[in-house]
């Protein structure tokens, strides 16, 4: 229904409030809470916009409309200060919350829907694709430091990364492959 609920942990029998601003039938694909503070959530869309939300006063306060597809995933990373969606249209598209009137890159970043990011280290984030690869990219200039085929037939749907620098993806294949990256 396009609409989340902010809940309080201690009263959880009804949220304190109700946010909705994406398309109704298109939905919410991915969301995420800022780190630093928890007070700013981002919303990805169907309709392909991102939303950032003021949970401090509980409304949205930025919407950016940078894919022309469902925003698959949304995350935040350099401790909370940049947001990262990616989507459909195989591109992602990094945010500074510092500045965030304009996106600090766009990454023409694969060949087909872009389904799960991950931070990878501090300064880089990971991104999986139905297209088969995992790839790397600079938090900073947006520019890859890493590729790597898995396979088109697999077609990637998660990533996630452990402290040590070890990656991990599953896809439609059900294989979890691991990846240790030697510069941490």
């Amino acid at each position: 229904d396009a609409k989340w609920h902010f809940w309080s942990v201690t009263d959880n029998t009804r949220p304190l409030f109700t946010m909705h601003g994406h398309h109704p039938n298109l939905g919410i694909k991915s969301i995420t809470v800022e780190r630093v503070a928890g007070a700013l959530v981002g919303t990805g869309g169907g309709d392909g916009a991102m939303r950032v939300w003021d949970c401090r006063v509980g409304k949205c306060i930025f919407t950016a409309n940078e894919h022309v597809q469902a925003v698959t995933k949304i995350m935040t990373v350099n401790d909370g200060s940049v947001f990262v969606t990616g989507g459909m249209d195989n591109k992602i598209v990094l945010w500074d919350l510092r500045n965030i009137k304009y996106p600090k890159s766009h990454i023409p970043a694969h060949s087909n829907t872009v389904t799960d990011i991950c931070s990878a280290t501090s300064d880089m984030i990971a991104s999986v694709s139905l297209d088969g690869t995992l790839k790397l990219w600079h938090t900073g200039t947006g520019r890859m430091t890493g590729s790597y085929m898995v396979d088109e037939t697999s077609k990637l749907t998660a990533v996630c990364s452990r402290l040590d620098g070890t990656l991990y993806t599953c896809g439609f294949d059900r294989t979890v492959r691991q990846y240790k990256l030697l510069h941490v």
